[in-house]
């Protein structure tokens, strides 16, 4: 089967170019590398306790008089606290109340993309593959460029490239009764804390090796504790682009998500719409 468009990434940008190619009944696939739908939407779970690892509230903007975001209000899935929609629940049942999931492909990350005559061929570490006329990035900057930069020019690869991201680390330890300081906010649920470090310790560790970075944290913190740690290479863009959303490659290759400029109130109005 040759779908008409195929989406990469799963998280809010795809969710919602789903749902639009949905109501208007254009047949898609949305594929994501990881076990659910949700990006950064995404929580750690210790039996019946959950912390929103990723996004733990949204800033206000266009999206409030989006059909999908009142949906998710009525249902008392976010609250309005001190001008941000604060996420009540697990993050990734945002996600699932966007997206239609019979659309949805997860746990098969794509590592080559080629095209022959009228149609993308994708091709997944596991060996599978998917076929489809047109492309919708919604990965970030470094990821969509390793995958797509033989069908972008230079100027397009530029753009790519000066799109950049904040990295965060955080532990997870049982709860020492640790309060949020200059370095690290402590968010603690019953007898777990959630420990998220500051921009700098995160930018300054990232790049260890794992058992390095949970002993040099730990240090930090005055503790010999078994934790866990989760990193996020992409947390949060620190230098968007002018331009929302890239369409290039004979009109062909979309490129839409947080790297780019107002993309959700894009997506809300009229980016699917245009492709």
């Amino acid at each position: 089967m040759i779908y008409t468009n195929i989406i990469i990434g799963a998280g809010i940008a795809g969710s919602l170019v789903s749902r639009k190619l949905q109501q208007e009944n254009i047949n898609h696939l949305l594929i994501d590398k990881g076990r659910s739908v949700g990006g950064r939407f995404s929580n750690k779970r210790f039996d019946d306790i959950y912390f929103n690892h990723g996004i733990q509230a949204l800033d206000r903007g266009d999206f409030e008089n989006a059909e999908w975001f009142k949906h998710i209000v009525e249902l008392k899935l976010v609250e309005l606290v001190d001008s941000k929609w604060q996420i009540l629940v697990p993050a990734n049942l945002i996600i699932k109340n966007i997206v239609d999931e019979k659309n949805v492909i997860l746990s098969e990350e794509i590592e080559t993309i080629s095209f022959n005559r009228d149609h993308f061929t994708l091709t997944a570490k596991s060996k599978k593959s998917w076929q489809a006329k047109k492309l919708i990035c919604t990965a970030p900057a470094a990821q969509s460029l390793k995958l797509f930069k033989i069908f972008l020019s230079e100027s397009e690869i530029q753009l790519l490239n000066s799109i950049q991201y904040s990295k965060k680390l955080i532990l997870f330890i049982n709860n020492i009764g640790l309060k949020s300081g200059e370095l690290f906010e402590v968010v603690t649920k019953r007898n777990f804390s959630m420990i998220t470090f500051n921009d700098e310790i995160s930018e300054k560790y990232f790049e260890l090796e794992e058992s390095e970075i949970k002993n040099t944290l730990l240090a930090l913190l005055n503790l010999d504790l078994e934790c866990e740690l989760k990193k996020w290479r992409y947390a949060k863009p620190l230098a968007t682009t002018q331009q929302s959303p890239l369409l290039c490659f004979n009109e062909k290759i979309l490129f839409c998500g947080d790297g780019f400029k107002n993309y959700l109130s894009t997506l809300n109005s009229n980016a699917a719409n245009s492709f």
